[in-house]
């Protein structure tokens, strides 16, 4: 009669280190980066809700189909944008300084670090905040730059030019 072994139940510091090691591969599937749905989007997603909705309340299974089907691309977007934006750097370059009234030139960078795949379609946009608000006339400046396309292992350069806002400090 030989009885079967328990397990040994199993230490603090190794539940301590499996908890570090799944929390360290959610870091990693975690964006850094925030992705914004566009107005077609929303669209995409409201008619999917609505054949959802008609399939669940009429108890159609066809409609539930469709749903099924309209979800996978709307899935696989928010996903493949994801993946798109790993690995990619944005750097900007700008004068230390412009006095009012002179052409303010900041460069843009994209540098994408895969190798094979391209970035396509990336909107960059920056906010310029005036530092102090108590002067009249400043405004927050708004650059909005599009990179059609950032090959693999490529970088792409944008300038953006504006006439300088009020007189001041901001901060970007």
């Amino acid at each position: 009669d030989e009885k079967p072994r328990s397990r040994r139940p199993r230490s603090r510091l190794h539940r301590l280190h499996r908890l570090h090691r799944l929390r360290r591969l959610l870091d990693a599937l975690w964006p850094t980066q925030r992705q914004i749905l566009t107005r077609e989007g929303f669209i995409y997603f409201w008619m999917a809700l609505a054949l959802l909705g008609a399939g669940l309340l009429h108890q159609v299974n066809l409609i539930l189909l469709v749903f099924t089907l309209s979800a996978g691309p709307f899935l696989a977007s928010i996903f493949g944008g994801r993946t798109m934006l790993h690995r990619l750097s944005v750097q900007r370059r700008l004068p230390p300084y412009v006095f009012y009234g002179d052409p303010l030139i900041i460069d843009y960078t994209v540098e994408n670090g895969r190798r094979w795949y391209a970035a396509l379609a990336l909107f960059v946009e920056d906010s310029m905040v005036p530092v102090d608000r108590s002067i009249s006339g400043a405004t927050n400046v708004t650059p909005r730059i599009f990179f059609a396309r950032v090959a693999g292992r490529d970088r792409v350069r944008i300038r953006w030019e504006s006439k300088s806002p009020v007189r001041g400090k901001y901060q970007l």
